[in-house]
């Protein structure tokens, strides 16, 4: 047998090793030697070192003269290599970071710190330091290429060359988006561009539904002395909460109104209704007055006024999308939302009574409809009958969009045309799915349709809220705070163009 077959068998199990020497040996050597068996406990003319593991052929009738030697110059070569120092400390104690690889990482730091909203200070911070020190060590303990370790401030930036990276890959990021847009300039005709910028000029614009649904809201909640008093009642609960560290002894905190955040009222409330039993047992369990904080927020009127809020609150989330049009939104909710005020539910409460009158008044005192937002609902296959209207109601918008195709188009066109389109448009049975995307959906009809789906691509490009704006006023509020008010308007304004186009 050869000695890659044994080792073969020994792989396979068929072959095994043991300490032992034979039958009459007396000499040292052998306990650094092993005998090697088959599975019927027969010894193999083999051993193997212990040392180095190499295989040897052995019979006791060809000595061990060789197995001797062999054995004593592997036991001189291994305390030979013990003696000696690892070659490690024979190497630098660092590794000197090229430039191109310090470049990548202030790039990312930068990215970083504008994606994240951090200062670029951080790098100096020594936490900071600290974790990617312990990033390098982790990786240079399980990594394959063994070199000296480098150390995490000579990967990390100064903070001046941050500013000029993120100012550097804002402009970089600025091209990407021109070049984005003149793509699409040269496939689409029509382009549109949404600015919140307010001054004091009256033109024409639409205003945004979500502010005026939060003047309903605000306005009518404060016309109610009742609901009035009971809000401030529960901010001041929740602010004792807070200052008292007791909110870990609910099953969800309590949450405190914002001005600045639309329906931020709305979750105060709900989180003192789901929670008010636990919120008892803490008071009561703490002694003293505690328990009078409660004696002006009722449960029940607390839980009526979360149900009269909530339709508010979905609606206006309805209207911040993003990524999908919402002008067609506003009508049928406005609708939606002055159904809901103009019925009284069994059981409720007078200042809930009340109340929905103050709401519903002012759904028509701080809602502004235009015929752009009728002609939206009309191009939305599923509301496109206006149910909403009365029937002199939907032919005036009718009348409006046979208008729009007139402005829309300079060649001359037969108005009969157009008029059937939007006949055929109103007698066909649409099918609209949860999964249909509503401007592809009239790209997918734009034969059937043309005028129609142009007027919706012009239309459907019009946010109905100033949502997108809001966010990045936040944004903008987490960049410039208390602790950090030295960033120039430039830096500001590239840290928030970074932070809003990271994925293009």
């Amino acid at each position: 047998m050869r000695h890659s077959r044994v080792q073969d068998h020994k792989l396979e199990g068929e072959l095994f090793t043991i300490a032992g020497r034979p039958a009459g040996a007396t000499g040292d050597f052998w306990s650094s030697l092993k005998r090697i068996k088959d599975k019927d406990d027969l010894f193999e003319p083999f051993v193997q070192c212990s040392v180095c593991d190499r295989l040897f052929v052995y019979e006791p009738k060809n000595g061990t003269t060789t197995l001797s030697l062999h054995v004593q110059n592997c036991l001189k070569q291994e305390k030979t290599l013990k003696s000696q120092p690892p070659i490690s400390t024979a190497m630098k104690t660092t590794t000197t970071i090229n430039s191109d690889e310090k470049r990548s990482v202030t790039i990312a730091c930068a990215k970083y710190c504008a994606f994240d909203l951090k200062s670029c200070n951080l790098v100096d911070d020594q936490g900071f330091q600290q974790l990617c020190q312990k990033l390098i060590d982790i990786g240079y303990k399980y990594g394959g290429v063994r070199s000296g370790l480098p150390n995490a401030k000579d990967f990390l930036p100064d903070p001046t060359n941050i500013s000029r990276t993120v100012k550097q890959l804002a402009e970089q990021y600025r091209v990407k988006l021109k070049d984005l847009l003149q793509q699409d300039l040269k496939k689409i005709k029509l382009f549109g561009v949404t600015l919140d910028y307010w001054k004091n000029e009256n033109e024409n614009h639409l205003r945004c539904i979500c502010h005026g649904i939060n003047l309903v809201v605000h306005h009518s909640l404060s016309a109610c002395l009742l609901i009035d008093q009971l809000i401030t009642s529960c901010r001041v609960l929740s602010s004792h909460f807070k200052r008292c560290e007791l909110n870990h002894l609910l099953p969800s905190t309590l949450k405190h109104d914002n001005d600045t955040r639309w329906n931020s009222i709305y979750e105060m409330m709900n989180s003192i209704s789901i929670n008010y039993k636990h919120i008892e047992g803490v008071l009561d369990g703490r002694g003293g007055d505690e328990s009078e904080k409660l004696d002006n927020i009722g449960h029940q009127l607390v839980t009526q006024l979360c149900d009269v809020l909530l339709p508010f609150k979905l609606g206006s989330e309805r209207f911040q999308a993003d990524l999908e049009p919402t002008l067609h939104l506003v009508l049928p909710w406005i609708t939606k939302l002055k159904q809901h005020c103009t019925k009284d539910k069994e059981g409720d409460l007078l200042p809930i009574i009340q109340l929905k009158k103050e709401l519903s008044l002012k759904l028509d005192e701080k809602t502004y409809l235009t015929q752009i937002h009728y002609i939206a609902t009309f191009l939305h296959p599923i509301t496109k009958n206006l149910s909403q209207l009365s029937s002199t109601e939907r032919e005036k918008v009718h009348v409006d969009i046979m208008a729009e195709f007139a402005n829309e188009n300079q060649d001359v066109r037969d108005s009969d045309d157009e008029k059937d389109e939007i006949e055929q448009y109103l007698k066909t049975k649409m099918k609209f799915t949860n999964e249909d995307k509503l401007l592809g959906w009239w790209k997918k009809h734009s034969l059937i349709y043309p005028q129609l789906s142009i007027l919706a691509q012009t239309l459907f490009g019009v946010p109905s809220s100033s949502a997108t704006a809001e966010r990045v006023f936040s944004s903008s509020g987490r960049i410039l705070e208390k602790r950090r008010q030295s960033l120039s308007g430039d830096t500001v304004d590239d840290l928030l163009f970074l932070r809003n186009f990271r994925k293009i």
